[in-house]
């Protein structure tokens, strides 16, 4: 085998054993926030989440030995480490520590605000996204200004042209899963109208519910103790 083989092989080779330790982490958050460890639960969905932030990142070529690095920002890799941060400060705050949750939601605020004022993303769709994390963040966080988010992100949103196409790129169903199954686990009724706009059709129409409804779905958690999901 040419050398130029060999190193590409152990490069996915490489990637493949960081992906598995990444959802390593994911996996045993889960497991620990199912026994109902929510305070340790959320220390590995954090710590999964700056992985997995990491990973968003490009390299240039020849910066790794080992890991073929993306050639471009990742915002899928973004939103699933923003989704876990949030998880993980939501397990927190399950867990009675408001301090650790607030802190951890204003990390991820600061990294989020970052990444608009940077030069990464230029689609208006991806701006909006960032800043309804924003608004998810701060809601979880009980941060000041949630619903000012979700405006400022229903205005990126308003000019899209197909909804349906940027509901089904990278990222936007991390975020859209996030809210459905919590909701399902809250026994928070979802008409099928509204489901499939708010994960398929309409980004409009994604932000309403959160502006209207994620706070209740967070509160109804909260109520309830913890989460039931396959998935968070």
């Amino acid at each position: 085998m040419p050398d130029d083989e060999i190193k590409d092989t152990a490069s996915e080779e490489q990637a493949g054993t960081v992906l598995d330790l990444l959802q390593g982490y994911n996996r045993y958050a889960r497991e620990l926030r199912e026994n109902g460890q929510l305070a340790p639960a959320g220390e590995y969905y954090v710590a999964g989440a700056r992985g997995r932030l990491m990973r968003s990142w490009p390299l240039p070529d020849g910066a790794s030995e080992n890991v073929q690095p993306s050639p471009t920002y990742s915002i899928s890799q973004f939103t699933y480490g923003m989704r876990e941060l949030l998880l993980g400060s939501l397990c927190f705050r399950l867990a009675g520590s408001s301090d650790r949750c607030r802190n951890h939601s204003e990390q991820g605020c600061l990294i989020v605000s970052d990444l608009i004022r940077g030069k990464e993303l230029e689609a208006e769709p991806e701006l909006g996204l960032c800043h309804e994390i924003l608004g998810d963040l701060r809601v979880v966080g009980e941060i000041e200004n949630a619903d000012e988010a979700y405006e400022t992100a229903a205005e990126f949103y308003s000019g899209t042209d197909s909804h349906l196409g940027w509901q089904m790129e990278d990222g936007f169903d991390d975020f859209s899963l996030l809210v459905t199954d919590l909701a399902d686990s809250a026994g928070y009724t979802i008409s099928t109208e509204t489901r499939e706009e708010v994960t398929r059709t309409s980004l409009d129409a994604r932000i309403r519910f959160k502006r209207n409804h994620f706070a209740k779905i967070i509160d109804t958690v909260l109520a309830a103790g913890n989460w039931e999901s396959k998935v968070l």
